[in-house]
């Protein structure tokens, strides 16, 4: 299955729980093939870096649940920022 494959199956409105740790071991090819699909009010579960900076920053994102949104070194995913400052 490709990427665009499993995006094919989901559905607005839906419940995605993203592993990996911060900015590492994410899934980011299908986190991108997510960001450019038309899915929209999405609940993102994460233990958040890129994955949900990225889809806060192309409006995916109706609830996010995290425990931290970090870079590593950043110590705040600046899209993830971004979208939380302005609601």
């Amino acid at each position: 299955m490709t990427e665009d494959d499993v995006v094919a199956e989901l559905e607005s409105g839906m419940t995605i729980g993203i592993g990996g740790w911060g900015s590492r071991r994410k899934p980011m090819s299908l986190v991108r093939a997510i960001a450019r699909s038309n899915l929209q009010d999405l609940t993102i579960a994460s233990y958040a870096g890129p994955d949900l900076g990225l889809l806060c920053a192309t409006g995916k994102v109706k609830k996010a649940i995290y425990p931290f949104c970090s870079l590593d070194s950043i110590p705040l995913e600046p899209h993830f920022r971004n979208a939380r400052q302005s609601g």
